[in-house]
């Protein structure tokens, strides 16, 4: 259960809430963190797999470059 539809379901009752709804919210809330905690950790993981991506295509670029430029001088 999500943290907002909890607090609806709190605010909905005329009776204060009790330590069992208090403890449920912030189960729920903890669940939520470490949701999100795994996402960035996610992301994170892709963002290191994108740059050594973007390092091997620069160092194939760069091979690339010198490549052309043996063939432009072997051409002369």
């Amino acid at each position: 259960m999500k943290l907002s539809s909890l607090m609806i379901a709190l605010t909905n009752t005329m009776n204060e809430p009790t330590k069992y709804d208090i403890l449920q919210a912030m189960a729920s809330r903890r669940r939520e963190m470490e949701d999100i905690g795994k996402l960035v950790e996610n992301l994170e993981e892709k963002i290191k797999q994108l740059k050594e991506k973007r390092e091997e295509l620069k160092s194939l670029n760069y091979l690339d470059a010198i490549l052309l430029k043996e063939l432009y001088n072997g051409t002369d």
